[in-house]
């Protein structure tokens, strides 16, 4: 959520407002009055507020824009479309894996929370990347779409570039801040990511998301079916009155080729389930 606090004019909390109802969809927002200059924050469940100088609607947009996903976020099928769609950021994944590496996994994961929240004051990483990790058992045909990554030696890191179609590995094994220092700066070989390779799919993620909220999951098609069951009986009326047949038209899902597939569990995950 965004924050507007301090004593800020009517006029910076109008354009505050301005924001605010241009971006609901996507965030939430709220206004905190009080004494000192107005600053724009972004409030996160479990970490510090992170404020600035709010100045105008320009640069509140900007700050909202450019810091409305988490310090880290965990990378599913929920998730996975709005963080490969951020703009101009690349995204440093931590493929893990949860229960067999517990103490693997928290140390990639909270090396990836201190250095997001370090990277905000760090001019050559601040906007650059965002950081996510992924369970790597779980989603494993996905990650094999990354060939290169061996996944004998997970928990590992490695950047995706989803706008380049390309991913960088540490070879070098650098501390991870080195790593994506190098990366920004065009020292490490970018690898061209062939999503052909795994077998994810759009359709697939939504399924595993609809099965892991069974049986409320059922609840969401309710008025889908609703809707069907009105039009057909619509149809069949038009048709007994007029004595004519509808016509039949070919539909085909539309599929976007310059888009990264999102996860997909693997069928040994499901069978767990």
């Amino acid at each position: 959520a965004f924050v507007l606090k301090g004593g800020a004019g009517e006029d910076l909390e109008a354009e505050f407002f301005k924001v605010a109802s241009e971006m609901q969809h996507e965030e939430q927002f709220g206004r905190f009055k009080g004494k000192g200059s107005p600053e724009i924050c972004l409030v996160e469940q479990s970490e510090e507020p992170y404020c600035v100088p709010a100045v105008d609607k320009k640069q509140i947009q900007g700050f909202v824009k450019g810091n409305n996903y988490n310090v880290v976020t965990e990378l599913s099928a929920e998730t996975f479309s709005k963080m490969v769609n951020i703009n101009d950021v690349k995204l440093a994944v931590g493929v893990v894996k949860p229960g067999s590496d517990n103490d693997g996994t928290t140390k990639v994961i909270e090396e990836m929370r201190a250095l997001g929240r370090s990277i905000r004051q760090d001019a050559d990483l601040q906007g650059k990347f965002a950081f996510v990790y992924i369970d790597g058992e779980r989603y494993a045909d996905w990650v094999k779409g990354f060939d290169k990554i061996d996944m004998d030696g997970l928990p590992t890191v490695f950047v995706f570039d989803s706008k380049g179609g390309s991913y960088f590995l540490n070879g070098e094994n650098w501390p991870l801040v080195q790593f994506l220092k190098s990366v920004a700066s065009g020292a490490v070989e970018k690898i061209k990511y062939d999503k052909a390779q795994g077998k994810s799919s759009g359709f697939g993620a939504l399924y595993d998301l609809f099965m892991e909220n069974m049986p409320w999951s059922l609840l969401v098609l309710l008025p889908f079916a609703a809707l069907i069951g009105l039009l057909i009986a619509v149809i069949f009326e038009d048709v007994g009155e007029s004595g004519e047949s509808p016509p039949s038209a070919d539909a085909s899902a539309a599929k976007t080729e310059d888009a990264p597939a999102a996860p997909e569990q693997t069928d040994e995950s499901k069978k767990d389930k």
